[in-house]
């Protein structure tokens, strides 16, 4: 409804949160329950796209998209799906 709304204008941060609400339900009913087992997991959105969207191209910077990431525990979730 915020993101499409004619009523109501989202704003960057406004947009942002609903995305890192929906990161942190889909890491913690999807991905986190999945990681360790022998599949591979692929999904096309994620921390990196909130910093180039959010952080870059709506100017939020990505410092802090990477702090908010940090501060909610998604940073964390996402390196441990994600290791080097």
């Amino acid at each position: 409804m915020l993101l499409y709304s004619e009523d109501i204008k989202s704003t960057p941060v406004s947009q942002m949160f609903l995305f890192l609400a929906d990161r942190a339900l889909n890491f913690e009913k999807i991905i986190k329950p999945l990681t360790g087992k022998d599949i591979s997991i692929v999904q096309d959105r994620g921390f990196l796209s909130t910093i180039v969207y959010q952080g870059v191209e709506f100017g939020l910077g990505s410092d802090y998209i990477d702090n908010l990431h940090k501060v909610n525990g998604l940073y964390d979730i996402y390196r441990q799906s994600h290791p080097h």
